[in-house]
């Protein structure tokens, strides 16, 4: 606890028939005050529990080099035909390393990613995503946790999907990327980055594809966006002008979804295609996978364990117990507690 003061109130009433107290309020300092070794205790029980979750592992960030970058992109035949569309890779060999340091200054892999997953769960053409809503400021090179995607969006982030005309989007992007301010240590925060199936070039100054395809600037396209401040945040004069000219086309901001909430629920499915398959989780052969059998897999794939299989520390061992709640229920359809066959093979897209 680090409160260095706490305000007392005492209200009083002097007269029965009184209808309001009189109020009394000090300010006092809690240094003043001997602990209560048996509520400090309480308390430390349960924040234990909250802060275990930065602990839960997301994934692995070679898993997301190799599977997400450079070839990330949203299959279109997928959403066609009204399916969640679905992140894939391609040929290309490199892969750089995963960061968003320098998120203001230019394209940076961890927006990449997280534009590209908003877009993929959205089932949009393509998202792009403030530089100032992406603020973990870190490079990554081991594992992915829940402390991570906090740190990386640590606001609402309320993304919705709006219906925009090729022409229209290039404008956005071209209006938050050619800025003096990129130009300076601070950089700019409402630069705009896409996904990685949106390509922008600045000697054209002009978006040159959409979905990994050449933009038809005619098309009207569903981009997925963040209307935290609303849409553009004010700043965005090509957003502006749209926003004037297409105001009916704007979804309500309460019909938004929060940025974190999409990327956990995509990490969570992408988690499952990390472990054995659904016949070797399910270790007494009663074609239903539980908590132990889940948490037992999870904790081998993805925590530094000891000889006996277990984690490392009490923080972790509580970090394993959130994450297979999280496991089970992004694919525990009829809120059984427990995976089925049907289940798996219908939310995990077939990964083994």
């Amino acid at each position: 606890m680090d409160a260095t003061h706490a305000v007392v109130m005492d209200l009083s009433w002097g007269d029965a028939r009184a209808a309001t107290p009189a109020i009394r309020a000090t300010v006092e300092r809690t240094a003043d005050f001997a602990p209560d070794a048996a509520l400090a205790a309480r308390v430390a029980s349960h924040l234990a529990k909250v802060e275990a979750m930065d602990e839960m592992v997301l994934s692995s960030v070679r898993r997301v080099r190799r599977d997400l970058f450079p070839g990330l992109r949203v299959d279109a035949a997928a959403a066609a035909r009204g399916r969640r569309a679905s992140l894939r890779r391609s040929a290309a060999d490199a892969t750089p390393p995963l960061t968003s340091v320098g998120v203001r200054n230019g394209e940076r892999s961890m927006a990449t990613l997280l534009a590209s997953i908003v877009a993929a769960e959205l089932g949009a053409d393509c998202c792009v995503l403030e530089a100032g809503g992406v603020r973990g400021n870190a490079t990554y090179e081991a594992s992915l946790t829940f402390a991570h995607l906090k740190a990386e969006l640590p606001f609402e982030n309320l993304m919705a999907v709006v219906p925009v005309d090729g022409a229209s989007l290039s404008a956005f992007v071209r209006d938050s990327r050619e800025r003096p301010e990129l130009r300076s240590p601070r950089g700019y925060a409402f630069f705009l980055h896409g996904d990685v199936g949106l390509a922008y070039c600045p000697e054209k100054k002009a978006v040159t594809t959409v979905r990994g395809e050449p933009l038809d600037p005619d098309r009207l396209y569903a981009v997925a966006t963040c209307l935290d401040l609303g849409f553009g945040s004010g700043k965005n004069a090509a957003m502006a002008a749209y926003a004037a000219r297409h105001g009916d086309k704007l979804p309500d901001r309460d019909a938004a979804i929060p940025a974190k909430t999409l990327v956990m629920k995509y990490l969570c499915r992408e988690l499952w295609k990390l472990l054995p398959a659904f016949d070797d989780v399910d270790a007494d052969r009663s074609g239903f996978l539980d908590r132990d059998e889940v948490k037992r897999t999870y904790v081998a794939a993805l925590m530094a364990v000891h000889d006996d299989g277990a984690p490392e520390c009490e923080s972790e061992k509580i970090a394993a117990e959130n994450m297979v709640d999280q496991l089970i229920a992004c694919l525990d359809t009829n809120s059984d507690g427990r995976v089925d066959r049907r289940e798996y093979a219908a939310v995990a897209h077939g990964a083994h």
